[in-house]
């Protein structure tokens, strides 16, 4: 071999070097597209979030104005509250009968210190378990009553609507993963908002108006996830 093909074969490029820039090429188009999709995706969210603050206090009072407006929904709840409020006190009495007194005994084992007073930390259990069996409970009946309440709303608004499939008629599973996710989002958002508990004034409303929002950015932006 001569020099001058020496020449050439340094500066032949070989298939493995085509291969490498076409895979960085490609890897770079790639982390471009995934970061224009998430910068379209955050800005969706903030526009969709903001929205939301423009607009909800509109829809509260539309929402409010229909619903006093139309029986019908009234006796869709009437029902439901009452059974709700019966479950609620049954699992608070079972819950005090069963786990009051064993809790007492577990915390006068476990903490020593005559200044905690283990019938008040076990009623306050009691409490806090109820809450967490009462969610629960909510979210199913909440869960009954919407669809519920959506289904006769299309039947006397959207007569016009054809080929409309009942929310009732949605498969269990489907409602078992709802309620789930609404479970789950409750009780991240007790733990996350517990700390404004510590606002002397206004706490509570903080609370409410931090958890309601919360709700309903997930479900305005994470829809899509769930199955409707």
């Amino acid at each position: 071999m001569d020099s001058r093909e020496a020449e050439e074969n340094v500066f032949v490029d070989s298939p493995d070097d085509d291969d490498n820039l076409t895979r960085e090429f490609s890897f770079g188009a790639t982390a471009d597209r995934i970061k224009n999709i998430s910068r379209q995706r955050a800005n969706e969210v903030l526009r969709n979030s903001l929205k939301g603050l423009r607009t909800s206090p509109y829809y509260l009072w539309e929402g409010l104005k229909y619903a006093f407006s139309n029986l019908y929904i009234w006796q869709s709840l009437i029902i439901p509250l009452v059974t709700f409020a019966v479950v609620s006190l049954s699992v608070f009495l079972i819950l005090l009968v069963f786990l009051y007194a064993p809790q007492v005994v577990f915390i006068d084992r476990w903490a020593d210190s005559d200044e905690i007073v283990s019938e008040v930390y076990s009623l306050y259990l009691v409490l806090q378990e109820t809450k967490f069996l009462v969610n629960i409970v909510f979210m199913v009946v909440l869960d009954v009553v919407r669809r519920s309440i959506y289904d006769q709303m299309f039947e006397k608004e959207g007569k016009d609507i054809k080929h409309y499939r009942k929310l009732s008629e949605v498969p269990t599973k489907d409602r078992l993963v709802i309620v789930m996710y609404s479970v789950l989002t409750t009780l991240i958002l007790d733990v996350l908002t517990a700390p404004l508990l510590t606002v002397p004034v206004g706490g509570k409303v903080l609370i409410a108006a931090a958890k309601g929002w919360a709700v309903a950015w997930s479900k305005s932006n994470f829809s899509s996830f769930r199955p409707s």
